[in-house]
C-alpha cells in the first residue's frame, strides 16, 4: 500500500435512503399471487371472515367460478379487508372531480407456485366480470448510502457500479470475510460490531488489533458500516469479517505467519480470504500449500498484485489455480501510478479493480486516503462476498467466474499494456447477477456452412431468458434473432441455424441473457460463412491421355477461403493421396505423379477443400503404360508403439517393418474418413526404406503443423505407390 495519510475533513454531506415504486413489464413478482379487482356484485364475501377458500363464498358469474375452481385456486382475500363500498361515486379535490375506488372488491388471489401468472392475469383482463388484473409485483428501494465521506471521496464504488448492486444484493450476516493483515482496529466507529476477532499470530494470542492501519484500511473498504451517516460505505454492508494478525506494526510479517493465517481463515468459516500482502519470490511451497488447502475448502482467494510496476510474478497472488491477482486503476480507468511505484501488470493478473485514492477507514476512528493494489483487492473481496450472500451454494470457482467475465475491458484505454491488466476493471452491478454464457460451437473466427448447431452455456441463478441474434460484420448496427428460450442451457444446444439463408461475409453471432432483475449479459462471437465450394480443374494431363513414368499434374484450384487440395489416384476404388498442398493454384504445377511400374486404367482425382469443410473435385480417367514396378517384399509389420498414442505427453509414435531390399518408401496417415492427415518420405537405403529393419515415427500432426484431434487413422507403408503395410494409430489425449 502506498498510503499518503490525507486525513478527511468531517463535513457532513448526507445521502437519504430514496424509495421509489416501479412497475415494469417483466418485473419480479411473487409466485401464485394475483391481484383481482371484481365489478361490483360478483362476489358475495362474509363481512366477518377476512379470507376464505373458493367454496367459502359466492360467485354470481359461473365463468369466473368456473376458471377459479379449474386453476385450482387455494385461497382469496380482501387486500383492504376494512374498506367498505364507498357511499359517494365521487369526490372533489380542489378542482377535480375524482372518482372513488371501490377497495372492497380488490382481492389477492393465490394460486399453486407453478401457475403461470402472466398467461392467467390476461385470461382474466378478458372476463366482463374483472375490472383489473395484475400480479403481484415486487417493489424495490433504489439506494444511494448517506454515509459522510461517500459523495465526495469514494470515486471508486461509483466507477465499478456499486449502487446499482447494491439495489440487488447488499450482503448477508452470515457472510465472512477473512482479512489477513496487520489486524483490525474493531473499535472503529464505522467497523464495530461487524468484527470478528480471529488470532494475532504476530503476538500468539486472541487479539487482532491493528497497530498499523492497513488492515483496518482494507476492512473499510470490504464492509465498513453502511448508510449509518458517517464515514464511508463498504462494498458488503452487512458481511461480517474475521480478523487475522499476521503483520507487526511496520506491515512486516514472514510466510509462516501469513500461511498460518490463511489456514486459520479457511478453518474459521471463512467464505473469502482478503490478501493485500506479497513477496516476489517464487513460493511453491508453505504458502501454496496454504493457498491451496483453503481453496479446496471452498474459500474464495483474492490478493493483490503489487506495487512495483513490474510484470514480475507476486505471490501469493499469482497461484493463478486457486487465487484472484488484482491490479489497481484509477479514475479513468487506467493502471495505476503514484510516481514512481505503479501497479504490477502481466498475463498472471485476473482483474483490475480501484486502487487510487480510496478513502477508508484508519486507526482511532480517523479515515484517509490510500492507494496501492492492497486497495485494489478489498474492492474484489467485497464483491465476492456479495455474490455468495446472494447464492451461498455457489462455488468458489463459479463466483470467481462472474466476477472475471463481468469485467470491463480496458486495454484500449491501456495500449502499453493491452493483455496484461486481465479481464479487465470490475463491474460490481454486472457481477452480482451476471449469468455464467459462453458459446462453444462454432468457435470463434471459424468458418461455417450448411446449418449449424448454436451450441454453449447460459445460466443463472435469476435466469429469466435466452436470445440468439446474427448481424452482418464484426460491429454490426443491426441484429436479427436466431432462436429464443426461458431454459437455462448448460453445455448443450441453443438451437440450429441454416447458414445458406445469408450470403458468404463475416457475421457477428450474439447470445443475450436476461435475468430475472432485468439486467442483461450477452457474448458475442464472429463467424465466417461459405457456403461457395471451391473451383477445382485439372488441365493436364487431358480426360483419356495416354502417360508414362514422371508426370506434371496441372490445374486450378481457387476459394476466398481456401484451406488445402489434394490429388489421388485409383485404378480401382482405393484412392491414394499423391501430392497436398495449403497454397491454391492459378492453372500451374499441382504436383508430380511417378507413374513407374503401374499400367492400365487410372482415375486422377483433383480436390479442393476451403475452411468451411466445403469441398469440390474433379476427376479424370488417364491410361498408364510403363514397365513394372522393382519387387519389394515387405517381412514383417508390427503395430505402433504406444498405441493409443497420446501427443501432449509423447513426442512420438513409431511403426516397425521389415524390407527385403533397399527400396524408396513413403508413409501415409489417413483419418478415418480417408483425408489425408501426414505424409513422410523416405529415400532408399536410408531409415525407412532400407534393407532390414526400419523405424518411422509420427508426431501426431497433421500437414499444417497442428496436433490432431482424438480418434482412429489409418496408416498405410508404400513403395513406387504399392501399398506394403498398413495399419491403425490410436489418438487418445
Amino acid at each position: 500500500m502506498n498510503n499518503k495519510k490525507i486525513r478527511l475533513s468531517i463535513s457532513l454531506l448526507f445521502f437519504f435512503l430514496i424509495f421509489s415504486i416501479a412497475s415494469f413489464a417483466k418485473a419480479e413478482y411473487a409466485p401464485g399471487d394475483i391481484i383481482v379487482k371484481f365489478k361490483e356484485n360478483v362476489i358475495a364475501f362474509p363481512e366477518s371472515i377476512k379470507a376464505l377458500s373458493l367454496h367459502s363464498f359466492s360467485i354470481s358469474s359461473s365463468s369466473v367460478e368456473n376458471l377459479l375452481s379449474s386453476l385450482r385456486l387455494n385461497s382469496m382475500k380482501k387486500i383492504f379487508p376494512n374498506e367498505k363500498p364507498p357511499i359517494e361515486a365521487f369526490a372533489v379535490v380542489g378542482s377535480k372531480r375524482i372518482k372513488r375506488p371501490d377497495l372492497s372488491r380488490v382481492f389477492l388471489l393465490k394460486f399453486p407456485k407453478e401457475t403461470n401468472i402472466e398467461t392467467l392475469v390476461q385470461t382474466l383482463k378478458t372476463l366482463p366480470e374483472v375490472e383489473y388484473a395484475e400480479p403481484n409485483y415486487i417493489i424495490k428501494a433504489f439506494i444511494a448510502p448517506n454515509d459522510s465521506y461517500y459523495s465526495g471521496y469514494q470515486w471508486n464504488m461509483k466507477k465499478i457500479e456499486a449502487e446499482t448492486a447494491w439495489n440487488i444484493e447488499t450482503g448477508e450476516a452470515n457472510t465472512i470475510v477473512a482479512v489477513i493483515d496487520t489486524g483490525i482496529d474493531y473499535n472503529h466507529e464505522d467497523l464495530a460490531g461487524k468484527i470478528i476477532l480471529g488470532y494475532d499470530f504476530i503476538n500468539n494470542d486472541d487479539n487482532p488489533i491493528d497497530d498499523d492501519g492497513h488492515g483496518t484500511h482494507v476492512a473499510g473498504v470490504i464492509g465498513a458500516i453502511t448508510n449509518n451517516n458517517k464515514g464511508v460505505a463498504g462494498l458488503n454492508w452487512n458481511c461480517k469479517i474475521l480478523a487475522v494478525k499476521i503483520m507487526d506494526s511496520n506491515g512486516s510479517g514472514y510466510i509462516e505467519t501469513a500461511a498460518a493465517g490463511i489456514n486459520y481463515a479457511a478453518n474459521n468459516g471463512a467464505n473469502v480470504i482478503n490478501m493485500s500482502f506479497g513477496v516476489d519470490a517464487d513460493l511453491k511451497n508453505l504458502l501454496q500449500d496454504a493457498v491451496a488447502d483453503a481453496y479446496t475448502k471452498g474459500c474464495v482467494l483474492v490478493a493483490a498484485a503489487g506495487n512495483e510496476n513490474s510484470s514480475k510474478e507476486n505471490y501469493p497472488a499469482a497461484y493463478q489455480d486457486y487465487v484472484i491477482a488484482v491490479a489497481a486503476t484509477d479514475q479513468n480507468d487506467l493502471r495505476s501510478s503514484w510516481g514512481v511505484p505503479a501497479s504490477n501488470y502481466g498475463t498472471w493478473i485476473d482483474v483490475c479493480a480501484p486502487g487510487t485514492d480510496i478513502a477508508s477507514t484508519w486507526l482511532n476512528n480517523n479515515y484517509v486516503l490510500s492507494d496501492g493494489t492492497s486497495m485494489a483487492a478489498p474492492h474484489v473481496s467485497g464483491l465476492a462476498a456479495l455474490i455468495f450472500s446472494q447464492n451461498p451454494s455457489i462455488s468458489n470457482e463459479n463466483i470467481r467466474t462472474q466476477i472475471e467475465n463481468s469485467c470491463v475491458n480496458i486495454d484500449n484505454l491501456n495500449p502499453s499494456y493491452a493483455g496484461l491488466l486481465g479481464h479487465g476493471r470490475i463491474n460490481t452491478a454486472l457481477a452480482i447477477g451476471l449469468p455464467i454464457i459462453e458459446i462453444s460451437s462454432p468457435k470463434n473466427s471459424s468458418y461455417v456452412s450448411g446449418t449449424i448447431a448454436i451450441q454453449g452455456t447460459a445460466t443463472s441463478t435469476n435466469f429469466l431468458d435466452y436470445t440468439v441474434q446474427i448481424g452482418y460484420g464484426t460491429s454490426p448496427s443491426t441484429f436479427e434473432t436466431i432462436c429464443t428460450g426461458e431454459h437455462e442451457i448448460i453445455n448443450g444446444s441453443f438451437g440450429t441455424f441454416d447458414t445458406t439463408q445469408k450470403p458468404d461475409g463475416i457475421y457477428t453471432l450474439k447470445v443475450v441473457v436476461r435475468i430475472k432483475t432485468l439486467l442483461t449479459s450477452e457474448i458475442t462471437t464472429t463467424i465466417n460463412i461459405d457456403n461457395t465450394p471451391p473451383q477445382v480443374t485439372i488441365t493436364s494431363p487431358k480426360e483419356g491421355e495416354i502417360i508414362k513414368e514422371l508426370v506434371t499434374i496441372e490445374g486450378e484450384v481457387k476459394d476466398a477461403n481456401f484451406s488445402y487440395y489434394t490429388l489421388s489416384s485409383a485404378k480401382n476404388s482405393n484412392f491414394v493421396i499423391i501430392s497436398a498442398s495449403s497454397t491454391q493454384s492459378a492453372n500451374s504445377i499441382l504436383g508430380y505423379w511417378n507413374t513407374k511400374g503401374m499400367e492400365g486404367i487410372y482415375n486422377l482425382k483433383l480436390t479442393g477443400v476451403d475452411l468451411a469443410g466445403k469441398e469440390n473435385s474433379q476427376t479424370i480417367s488417364i491410361d498408364i503404360i510403363s514397365g513394372k514396378a522393382p519387387s519389394v517384399e515387405i517381412k514383417g509389420i508390427t503395430t505402433p508403439g504406444p498405441n493409443p498414442f497420446n501427443p501432449q505427453t509423447q513426442s512420438e509414435t513409431y511403426i516397425y517393418y521389415n524390407l527385403s531390399n533397399n527400396a524408396p518408401t513413403t508413409l501415409y496417415i489417413f483419418s478415418i474418413s480417408g483425408s489425408l492427415i501426414h505424409k513422410r518420405s523416405f529415400p532408399s537405403g536410408e531409415n525407412g526404406g532400407k534393407a532390414g529393419e526400419n523405424l518411422v515415427g509420427w508426431n501426431g500432426k497433421d500437414l499444417f503443423g497442428t496436433t490432431v484431434g482424438n480418434g482412429v487413422y489409418l496408416y498405410k507403408i508404400t513403395t513406387d505407390m504399392k501399398i506394403i503395410g498398413s495399419g491403425r494409430i490410436i489418438i487418445v489425449r
